[in-house]
Order: C-alpha cells, then structure tokens, then sequence
C-alpha cells in the first residue's frame, strides 16, 4: 500500500495502484471498486469513453455492494445529468440507497 500514499519514500504509482485495487475489485470489494473508478475518472483527460465505461461500473458495483460515497455520486451524476426523467429517476434511486430506502417504498 505504500504505491497508494507514498509511504516509505516510495512515489505515488497510479497504474501500480490499480492493479492491487482491480484484482480486489474482481473479488467485489466495495472499497477497491470505489477507488479504481476514482483512479479512472482521473485518467479520463478528453474524455476517454473506455475509462469513462470502466469508471462508472465499478462505481455502479460499489454502489450496489454498499458503498455510500459511489452512491452519492451516482445520485448526483444521474440527477444532474439532461438525460430526462430515466436519468431523473435512476438519480433518486442510488439517493435511496444511501438513506436505506427499498426501491417499492421510494416508487409506491
């Protein structure tokens, strides 16, 4: 973990960072998943659909396993994005998840 903080003298290495946080990221760790699509939102220079892709689905995983912080932003990123009411929709359920709501009970 010291290619995450740069502990120990070592310098920060992004690609060797994200090959510890995908290999946990295939065992479905909420936590790896969160931190790969960090890792791949801030590749993302000119908009690189492929890591935009790869982005979004660990943050959809890790919200889905629990992860409150990938929930966060996919609520916000769905409800501000100008997609129509899917995106409007999709926005208000990931916020549901955050507050512990069930899908039936927020849709009733």
């Amino acid at each position: 973990m010291g290619y995450f903080i740069g502990a120990n003298g070592r310098t920060v290495d992004k690609r060797e960072i994200l090959k510890w946080f995908e290999l946990a990221a295939e065992q479905r760790d909420p936590l790896a998943l969160y931190y790969a699509a960090n890792i791949y939102m801030e590749e993302m220079s000119g908009g690189i659909r492929k890591l935009e892709s790869r982005a979004t689905g660990c943050l959809e995983e890790a919200a889905i396993l629990g992860n409150v912080k990938a929930q966060l932003i996919l609520a916000n990123f769905y409800s501000s994005r100008n997609g129509g009411t899917e995106d409007e929709r999709t926005g208000v359920l990931y916020l549901a998840l955050v507050y512990g709501l069930n899908k039936h009970e927020l849709l009733a």
